[in-house]
């Protein structure tokens, strides 16, 4: 089941749980994968745009390229490291008039599979335009992370739309 719930429908101290079962879930899924032997030997920081997802605008910020109307655009098509898991938890668009009204997160070439689909128009009449999806997307290592956005209006200049994540790997790999 996929649906969004708006950040400011929920208490920090669920806010916080949604982070942590993220956490866990990338913990327990890198354990499983053994890309480490102990929860000790692996990092836990905030994938970048970047560096970790290969996001077309080549910057580390999180900015579609230009968006045309119903029609789907490829946020992020990257195949994670061997060492790597990838956990997404939220999303939020900083626009002042949003384009997005999906976000399908997918895997595999193509997007193969479809983890969830979260319409997020319910965040634009919001005080804080971010949600947290109701479970987390898990990507395993070498596995193609595969997003997409779906557009109800034409943007030229893209939309910022925010993506929480995880990425989970041994210390030493970015962070020692």
């Amino acid at each position: 089941m996929s649906y969004i719930i708006p950040t400011e429908e929920i208490t920090l101290t669920d806010r916080k749980k949604f982070v942590n079962d993220a956490v866990e879930a990338g913990i327990n899924r890198a354990l499983k994968l053994a890309i480490a032997n102990s929860r000790e030997e692996l990092v836990v920081r905030e994938g970048l745009p970047l560096v970790d997802f290969a996001l077309a605008i080549a910057r580390e910020e999180w900015l579609s390229a230009a968006l045309v109307v119903a029609t789907m655009s490829i946020y992020v098509n990257t195949a994670l490291n061997a060492n790597q898991v990838a956990v997404f938890y939220k999303v939020g668009i900083e626009e002042a008039t949003p384009a997005v009204s999906q976000v399908w997160f997918q895997r595999g070439a193509g997007g193969r599979t479809t983890l969830g689909l979260f319409h997020i128009e319910c965040l634009y009449h919001k005080l804080h335009s971010d949600g947290f999806l109701s479970e987390p997307m898990v990507y395993d290592r070498n596995e193609t992370v595969f997003i997409q956005l779906y557009p109800r209006r034409t943007a030229a200049g893209g939309n910022r739309v925010y993506l929480g994540n995880l990425v989970i790997e041994p210390v030493g790999g970015v962070v020692s």
